[in-house]
């Protein structure tokens, strides 16, 4: 009956349009015959071999050294090979059985989506870039780490990848495995000319070393959030990394907000040195002078910078100060 059902199936198989996949099942289906009708002829062949056990053999020794051999090796071989055949088979029959499988990749992409940037009964709509980058990319690992077909989705989707998270050793998901990950990705589809974003969440401890030997990608829009003391360091040399790795007219926005705790509210003070680009090298403080010529976006808030250097181009549309 076992053979009869195999048989039946595999009629039905083969009157199916070919495809890789049809091609794959019906090979997987001919190894299955071809494995089940060896181990027949294996075992009957071991029998035979047993009936002659009680009687002496022309040359013992090299029949016990043939047995131990295929002990040793050829038994070892096979229970290997087919454990790892039925690990195969069993995940194999639970993806195409799941209903995220069932699911067209499109439907379940935008599900994702929903999941990444939809917020929760508890959560607000207007997180803090911290929370929100927190929230996105936490919950776009947990989903990579489902299993592989969620895993397939998620690295293929365009709008999380293009996001490079930033965050220093206080920020617990905007570790650097988040950016290289993030970056990585966005090595994969950035030739076609797709835009990238930076947002970079800073504390007082961050030295900003995020983007260790590698060229930094070029980015048409940076988004700083940090402390407000001693942020402007941390923000210039943040800054000087992508300016010097692309062409000033690719930025088209910059965001920068220093907060203050609230037990920092009576540090007023700004000393005159203390302002964006001061910390800069003389050749990475020209390229941040000419990147505010392609903005058409500017936002800073709590931020010091030398205006009498900064000139606008007729690309500026919006400045909130």
């Amino acid at each position: 009956p076992h053979n009869s059902h195999q048989n039946s199936c595999r009629t039905e198989i083969m009157n199916q349009p070919r495809n890789p996949s049809t091609s794959a099942l019906i090979e997987w289906e001919d190894a299955s015959q071809k494995l089940a009708t060896a181990l027949s002829a294996y075992l009957q062949a071991c029998l035979f071999l047993d009936t002659f056990s009680g009687t002496r053999y022309p040359d013992t020794n090299k029949t016990v050294s043939s047995i131990d051999h295929s002990l040793d090796n050829l038994h070892s071989k096979l229970f290997q090979e087919l454990s790892q055949s039925r690990i195969v088979l069993a995940q194999v029959r639970n993806k195409i059985s799941s209903r995220a499988y069932l699911l067209p990749n499109e439907i379940l992409a935008q599900i994702f989506m929903d999941v990444f940037y939809v917020p929760g009964p508890n959560e607000g709509p207007f997180p803090s870039m911290r929370d929100g980058l927190n929230r996105i990319f936490g919950r776009l690992h947990s989903l990579l780490g489902v299993c592989t077909t969620w895993r397939n989705v998620g690295v293929a989707l365009k709008d999380p990848w293009s996001v490079i998270p930033v965050g220093d050793i206080e920020s617990s998901r905007l570790r650097p495995k988040a950016t290289s990950l993030a970056l990585q990705r966005s090595h994969d589809w950035v030739s076609g000319n797709r835009c990238l974003h930076l947002a970079a969440v800073l504390s007082k401890q961050s030295a900003a070393p995020f983007f260790g030997k590698e060229v930094a990608p070029q980015f048409s829009s940076i988004n700083i959030e940090t402390q407000f003391e001693p942020s402007t360091a941390s923000i210039s040399h943040l800054l000087a990394r992508p300016l010097d790795s692309q062409p000033p007219f690719v930025m088209s926005e910059l965001s920068i907000h220093q907060f203050q705790a609230p037990q920092e509210f009576a540090l007023v003070f700004i000393p005159d040195n203390d302002y964006l680009g001061f910390h800069m090298t003389t050749e990475a403080y020209k390229r941040f002078i000419s990147m505010f010529n392609s903005l058409s976006i500017l936002r800073l808030r709590s931020t010091n910078i030398d205006w009498s250097e900064i000139t606008f181009s007729d690309k500026l549309v919006t400045i909130h100060l």
